[in-house]
């Protein structure tokens, strides 16, 4: 009994060793994770003024839920493993609002001529942004 037991165990300990040889292991490789260093608008329309160095953007308000604007942006490096962003606005969802895909809708303009959207990503502990001022101009 003793001899069958040992025998079983040697046989399935070469035939593991068979196996393994026959289909081989397949090394896993490791994805490096590279965290953003900087975000910043992409957008042609944006301008820098020289003096301040801000960034400016100016739409034309047309009225109400009728002003609006797609922003686009890049996260750098381009090779960024998560490139999520986040917005958010000077001014309350009354006067505009910004979605998670950075479409600026303008609500009510009445009491604002400027807000400023900033943009944020953040990677190895840092949290980076970008912001640009956009001001408000009436169609003469």
């Amino acid at each position: 009994m003793k001899k069958a037991i040992l025998i079983i165990i040697v046989a399935i300990y070469l035939l593991s060793i068979a196996f393994v040889n026959l289909f081989g292991m397949q090394m896993a490789t490791y994805n490096e994770v590279v965290y953003a260093e900087s975000v910043e608008f992409a957008d042609d329309r944006i301008s820098v003024d020289l003096q301040t160095g801000n960034k400016l953007l100016i739409l034309e308000y047309v009225g109400p839920k009728d002003t609006y604007y797609p922003f686009s942006w890049n996260v750098l490096p381009a090779d960024t493993t998560d490139k999520s962003v986040t917005f958010s606005l000077t001014v309350s969802k009354d006067i505009a609002e910004i979605s998670d895909r950075g479409f600026l809708i303008i609500n009510a303009a009445s009491y604002v001529k400027a807000l400023t959207v900033k943009v944020y990503t953040s990677g190895g502990g840092a949290a980076h942004y970008d912001e640009v001022m956009v001001l408000l101009r009436r169609p003469q």
